[in-house]
């Protein structure tokens, strides 16, 4: 595995101390979102699912397959720690996907997914997702399961404390596998992408989410080679309104050009953590428009 460190970016320096000591962390695992959000969640979302076949996503397979070293930013672009992608495909047809990132000295988050062949081997589906979080070296937050084969969605505590929650039918949730669930956005092929986003804290549920294409998105040196698609909660136009600005931003950049690459992403990288931005190596942050602090 190919490994690169914040000597090699031009925005390094020493970490926030809260950063790097992990006091963002929280008792309970889940994708994170800000504590205000849950509390809404948990006032007017209330979910009754039965189960069903198999997950309904259907996501483009992959241009190309391997190893993608990459760094952890903050949002102004310092480098804070190493990062890398991998996607693998099997023998039978299967993609798995791992998707690893740190801050040095502080928290990290791993991503697994398993993607199975349909229409052909044409698309991939999700079988089995996967987010394991850490507040710092050693020190587990917890971890989220999605099981779309068995309909389970599982949420584990670091004091090993669990709780399920059966998936809809047809389930539309997507935890790990966001680069080719946007990417028919990135290639103009459709206008918007509506999926499910599963969240631990309070007690597992699904939240709607639907990401678009920024109008505009460009890099900063204007060759309009990158395209941001941001996507956020949808708790309907109105309570939409209210909270999404209290939310973190969460963006995936592609190239346009040749096959659609993911390029960089920005989320929270665990419950009630630091927002950063994993980029793979070789690209600036200047043409993600991170303005340094």
């Amino acid at each position: 595995m190919r490994r690169r460190t914040c000597a090699h970016s031009s925005r390094s320096g020493p970490l926030d101390s809260g950063i790097a000591s992990g006091s963002y962390a929280s008792g309970v695992f889940t994708p994170p979102f800000s504590a205000v959000v849950v509390g809404l969640l948990l006032a007017v979302i209330g979910l009754a699912f039965r189960s069903g076949a198999e997950s309904a996503l259907r996501l483009p397979r992959p241009s190309h397959f391997g190893d993608v070293a990459a760094l952890t930013l903050d949002e102004s672009g310092r480098c804070i720690g190493d990062a890398h992608v991998q996607m693998d495909e099997l023998p039978n047809g299967e993609v798995t996907l791992l998707s690893e990132s740190r801050i040095e000295g502080g928290g990290g988050n791993r991503l697994t997914a398993e993607l199975a062949p349909v229409d052909s081997g044409k698309h991939l589906k999700p079988l089995l997702e996967e987010s394991r979080s850490e507040v710092k070296l050693g020190e587990p937050l917890g971890f989220l399961r999605i099981d779309h084969a068995a309909r389970r969605m599982r949420c584990a505590a670091a004091d090993g404390e669990t709780a399920e929650l059966e998936l809809p039918d047809e389930d539309h949730v997507a935890l790990a596998p966001m680069s080719l669930l946007f990417l028919p956005l990135a290639r103009g092929e459709v206008q918007q992408v509506d999926f499910q986003i599963p969240i631990c804290r309070g007690g597992p549920r699904l939240v709607d989410a639907k990401a678009r294409l920024v109008p505009g998105a460009m890099e900063a040196d204007g060759t309009g080679h990158l395209v941001e698609v941001r996507y956020e909660l949808d708790f309907g136009p109105l309570l939409s309104a209210v909270v999404n600005p209290f939310l973190p931003r969460f963006s995936l950049w592609f190239d346009r050009v040749g096959a659609g690459d993911w390029m960089a992403y920005r989320m929270p990288l665990y419950s009630r953590g630091p927002t950063v931005v994993i980029m793979r190596t070789g690209l600036s942050p200047d043409a993600l428009g991170l303005v340094p602090r």
